[in-house]
C-alpha cells in the first residue's frame, strides 16, 4: 500500500481517469505503440515526481489513503511497411534534381551498380540488371509495366529525368510483387501530388557543346481537394563532336610499318526531342482519391555511322557525301488513371493504363547508277503497338503483426510490324493475367518474413508458379543492424520479336526458368553530426534456356536457347551525409558490383566456344561515387564512373580482342558547381556550370560507337 497527500491523489486520480478515457475512446489496437511509448515515458516522469514530493510528507499526518492497483504495460508487435529480407534502393532527390536535365540512362549509369549499355550520346540505352540481359530489367511507370512486348526492353535515354518524382529500384526477388520475368531487377517510376496550395512555376533551360539546347517547364496549381501538374521539355542537338578513330588506319608507314589514325567529326548524329506530362489529382471524399495522367513524347534521331564506315565519298570541293544514313522516329503516348479507396484496415486501388508506340526506322544507301549515285531505301521498317492494362490490389493488416496485399493484373499487347522494302514483318498478340499474393508476418521485435506468390496466365495458359520468400533479422535503434535472406522462382516467357521477327526469329524457343539465391546486411548509425549507411548483398542465380541472338551461317542473327547460365556476384552500397561546421554540409555515396555470368552449356552453333566464359557486353567489376558539398548558397558536386573490359564476342577471344573488337576498361569523371541565390525576392536561381568527361577520357560503351571527350553544359534553374 502506497500513501499519499489528498492533493497528490487528486492528480493521480484525474491522470488515471483521463487516461482510462482515451483507452476506452480510441481502439486498443491503434494505441499501443502509443501507450508502450508515450504513456510508459509520461508515467515514469509522474512517478520520479510523486516519489519525490512523497518524501517531503513522511513525517506529516495522512489523513487519507489510496490502493493503486498494479498496473501492466505490454508491448505489442506492429508488422513493418518495408519488406523484410528483400533489397531496395531509392534514387536520392538530390540526384534526380542535379540531373534533371538529363536521362533516366544516366541517373542510373552514375549511381547504381546497373550498367547501362549505351549506343553513343543521344541514342539507345539499355540496362544490364545484375548480369542479366535488357529483356529482364521490368521498368513501371506509376505501377504499369511500360517494356515492349515486342523487343522487351526499354530505351532510358528516352525518359527525361525531368517528368519523375521517384525513381526505385527492386533487385532480384523484391521485383516479383509487381511484375513477372525481371530475373535481374526491376525500375519503378512514380509521379505525385503537390498539395501545396497555389501556383508555382519551375523553369530550367541549358546550352552545351555540339550545339545542345535543352528547355524544361513545370507548372503546378493546388487546393484543397484539387491538384494539378504540368511539365514538358524541348531538346536538340546537333550532336557532332570529334572522336579519335582507331578502327580505320589514315596512312601507314612503308618504311616502320607504323600505322597512323585521324581524329574525325562525327555525322548524321543530330537529334530532337520534345514531350509533355500532364497529372490531375482529385480528392473525392476523405477516403477516396482519383487520379490521371498522360505522358506524349516524340523523339527524331539521325543514327550516325559506325567508326569501321569506310563507305563516303567527297565531292569535288572535298565535302564528305554520306552513302549510308539511318533515321529513327520514336512517338508514345502513356496514359494511366486510377482510384484508391481507404477502409477503416485496408485500402483498395484499382488502376488502368493504356501505351501506344509507334517505331519507324530507315536506312538509305547512295548506289551507282551511271555517272551518278542514287539514294536507294534498302530498310523502311514501321511498327505500332498498342497495350491496354488494368489492376485491382487491396492491401491491409490482419491485427498487427500480418500485413497482406491480394492482387489481379490483366493486360492485352496488340504488335504490328512490317517492312516495306523486302515485304516481311508480322501481326501478334499477346494477353496475359497474373494473380499475386503477398504476406508479410511480425514474429518477434527483431525476425520478419515474407511470401510472394504470383500466378501467371499467358494467352490463357497457366505458366509455373513464381514465388518469393524471404526472412529478415533486425537489431537496434540509433545503430541499426539488418541482416536478410531470401529465395526466389522467376519465368521469362521469350519476346515477339525472339519468335516471329523476320528473318530470325525463332517459334520453338523455350522459356526462361531460373531460381535466385540472395543473403544482404545492413548497417546503419547516427551520430550528432553524421548519418552512415552500409550495405552488402551477394547472390547466385540458376537460370536455364537463356535467350541470346547469335549469327548464324545463313548471314543473319537468331535467337536460340543456352541450356544454362549462372550468374553470381556481390554488391556493396555506402552513403555518409553530415555537416562539418553549420555552413558546411556533404554527402558521399558509393556503389560496387562484382558479377559474373558465365554460361554453362553446351555451344549452339558450330564452332562456338561460349561454353564456361563471360557473357558477351557485361563488365565483371563497376563502381561509381558521388560527392556533393554545399557551403551556404554555393555547392560542387564530382562522380566517377568505373568499368571494366567487356568483351563483344561469346568465345572471349583475346586474339579477336585484340584486333580491334575490345571494349577496354574506361574512368569516367563529371564534375558540376554552381550558386543559388534570391531574385527579386520571389524567385529562386540557381546558376550551375557542368563539365561532362572531367579528364578526357577516350572510351566506347559499345563497339565501333564513338563517345565524346571533354564537353560542357551551362544551366538555368528558376523557381517562382
Amino acid at each position: 500500500m502506497l500513501l499519499l497527500p489528498n492533493f497528490i491523489y487528486r492528480c493521480v486520480k484525474w491522470s488515471l481517469a483521463i487516461s482510462t478515457f482515451l483507452i476506452r475512446l480510441v481502439p486498443i489496437n491503434y494505441i499501443n505503440v502509443f501507450i508502450f511509448i508515450g504513456m510508459h515515458k509520461i508515467l515514469k516522469i509522474k512517478l520520479i515526481f510523486l516519489f519525490t514530493i512523497c518524501s517531503l510528507f513522511v513525517k506529516a499526518s495522512i489523513p487519507d489513503s489510496i490502493l493503486l492497483k498494479e498496473v501492466k504495460i505490454v508491448e505489442k508487435l506492429i508488422v513493418k511497411k518495408k519488406r523484410a529480407g528483400l533489397k531496395f534502393q531509392k534514387i536520392d532527390t538530390l540526384v534526380l534534381s542535379n540531373l534533371s536535365h538529363r536521362s533516366l540512362s544516366e541517373v542510373l549509369s552514375e549511381n547504381t551498380p546497373i550498367f547501362i549499355k549505351t549506343y553513343g550520346r543521344g541514342s539507345m540505352a539499355t540496362a544490364s540488371f545484375r548480369g542479366t540481359a535488357p529483356s529482364h530489367t521490368k521498368v513501371l511507370w506509376n505501377n504499369m509495366e511500360i517494356n515492349s512486348p515486342m523487343l522487351g526492353m526499354v530505351d532510358f535515354s528516352l525518359i527525361p529525368t525531368w517528368f519523375m518524382d521517384d525513381v526505385n529500384l527492386s533487385y532480384g526477388a523484391a521485383s516479383v510483387k509487381k511484375s513477372a520475368g525481371a530475373l535481374g531487377g526491376s525500375v519503378e517510376m512514380t509521379n505525385k501530388a503537390d498539395w501545396r496550395k497555389g501556383f508555382s512555376l519551375h523553369t530550367l533551360s541549358s546550352a552545351g557543346s555540339y550545339k545542345t539546347y535543352d528547355q524544361f517547364i513545370s507548372l503546378n496549381y493546388s487546393n484543397r481537394k484539387f491538384s494539378s501538374k504540368t511539365k514538358a521539355f524541348y531538346s536538340v542537338s546537333d550532336n557532332d563532336f570529334k572522336f579519335f578513330n582507331k578502327d580505320i588506319p589514315a596512312s601507314v608507314d612503308l618504311k616502320t610499318g607504323e600505322i597512323s589514325h585521324e581524329t574525325q567529326k562525327q555525322k548524321n548524329a543530330d537529334y530532337k526531342k520534345y514531350g509533355f506530362l500532364q497529372e490531375l489529382y482529385y480528392k473525392l471524399s476523405l477516403k477516396d482519391m482519383v487520379s490521371f495522367k498522360i505522358w506524349n513524347q516524340y523523339s527524331d534521331r539521325s543514327l550516325p555511322q559506325l567508326s569501321t564506315n569506310e563507305s563516303n565519298d567527297k565531292d569535288s570541293d572535298g565535302k564528305l557525301i554520306l552513302n549510308n544514313i539511318n533515321n529513327q522516329l520514336d512517338r508514345s503516348t502513356r496514359i494511366s488513371s486510377s482510384w484508391k479507396h481507404y477502409f477503416n484496415k485496408s485500402n483498395l486501388k484499382v488502376d488502368f493504363g493504356y501505351i501506344n508506340t509507334n517505331l519507324d526506322y530507315y536506312l538509305d544507301v547512295k548506289q551507282n547508277r551511271g555517272e551518278k549515285k542514287v539514294s536507294n531505301r534498302v530498310i523502311d521498317s514501321e511498327s505500332k503497338i498498342d497495350t491496354y492494362m488494368a489492376k485491382a490490389e487491396l492491401t491491409g493488416n490482419i491485427k498487427e503483426r500480418t500485413r497482406y496485399s491480394l492482387s489481379g493484373e490483366f493486360s492485352a499487347n496488340r504488335v504490328d510490324t512490317k517492312e516495306s522494302v523486302k515485304k516481311t514483318g508480322y501481326k501478334e498478340n499477346r494477353n496475359k493475367e497474373s494473380f499475386v499474393l503477398f504476406m508479410q508476418h511480425q514474429w518477434t521485435r527483431n525476425i520478419s518474413q515474407n511470401i510472394t506468390l504470383r500466378q501467371p496466365f499467358v494467352d490463357e495458359k497457366a505458366d509455373p508458379l513464381i514465388y518469393v520468400s524471404a526472412l529478415e533479422y533486425t537489431a537496434g535503434e540509433k545503430k541499426q543492424f539488418k541482416l536478410g535472406a531470401n529465395f526466389t522462382r522467376n519465368y521469362n516467357r521469350p519476346t515477339l520479336n525472339d519468335l516471329y521477327f523476320q528473318p530470325g526469329g525463332n517459334p520453338d524457343l523455350k522459356p526462361e526458368d531460373g531460381f535466385t539465391y540472395e543473403g544482404n546486411i545492413g548497417y546503419t548509425v547516427s551520430g550528432k553530426n553524421y548519418d552512415l549507411d552500409l550495405s552488402t548483398s551477394a547472390y547466385k542465380s540458376d537460370i536455364d534456356n537463356w535467350i541470346i541472338w547469335l549469327p548464324n551461317d545463313r548471314g543473319f542473327w537468331e535467337p536460340f536457347n543456352l541450356k544454362n547460365v549462372k550468374v553470381t556476384g556481390l554488391e556493396f552500397k555506402a552513403k555518409l551525409k553530415g555537416k562539418l561546421f553549420n555552413d558546411l554540409q556533404y554527402r558521399l555515396s558509393g556503389n560496387y558490383a562484382y558479377t559474373k555470368s558465365i554460361n554453362h552449356g553446351d555451344g549452339v552453333t558450330l564452332g562456338d566456344q561460349s561454353k564456361g566464359k563471360q557473357l558477351p557486353f557485361i563488365p565483371k567489376h563497376s563502381s561509381n561515387l558521388l560527392l556533393n558539398i554545399e557551403y551556404k548558397d554555393w555547392f560542387i558536386n564530382h562522380n566517377f564512373t568505373y568499368y571494366s573490359e567487356r568483351f563483344t564476342t561469346s568465345s572471349n577471344d583475346r586474339k579477336k580482342e585484340q584486333a580491334g573488337r575490345d571494349l577496354y576498361p574506361y574512368y569516367m569523371n563529371n564534375i558540376s558547381f554552381g550558386h543559388r541565390f534570391l531574385l527579386k525576392k520571389k524567385c529562386l536561381a540557381e546558376i550551375k556550370f557542368r563539365i561532362d568527361n572531367l579528364f578526357d577520357e577516350d572510351y566506347r560503351s559499345i563497339l565501333q560507337r564513338p563517345m565524346p571527350r571533354q564537353n560542357y553544359t551551362l544551366l538555368l534553374d528558376l523557381k517562382f
